[in-house]
């Protein structure tokens, strides 16, 4: 069970890391995510919206990777990909599909870990 759970934490922890920092040096590549409504009602620029984001990203997969709080750390990282499950989906369907994959993954390692 602890190489399952090395594996699932990991893969989501270095794909979390790595979408972040790309979020954070290149936000407009990832401005397909972001639906024209959503620009509308944002408080700041999309950049900078999407930096943070990344920041989130990279750190929620720091936190993951370290094993920190697990107990609330998969929580949250479920919701994060939950919440942006419909805009991988927006962006493309395939996109929505390996999220799919990843929200498995997270929910295993918390059923895992119960």
């Amino acid at each position: 069970m602890i190489e399952a759970e090395i594996l699932l934490r990991g893969s989501t922890a270095i794909t979390m890391i790595v979408y972040g920092v790309h979020q954070i040096l290149r936000p407009v590549s990832w401005f397909s995510y972001v639906p024209g409504w959503l620009v509308k009602i944002l408080p700041m620029k999309p950049e900078t919206f999407m930096k943070e984001h990344g920041v989130g990203n990279a750190l929620l997969g720091l936190l993951l990777l370290f094993n920190v709080r697990p107990e609330f750390t998969y929580w949250v990282v479920l919701v994060w990909w939950l919440s942006i499950l419909p805009f991988a989906f927006y962006e493309d369907w395939r996109n929505g599909m390996r999220d799919i994959v990843i929200i498995a993954g997270i929910t295993a390692l918390i059923t895992l870990t119960l």
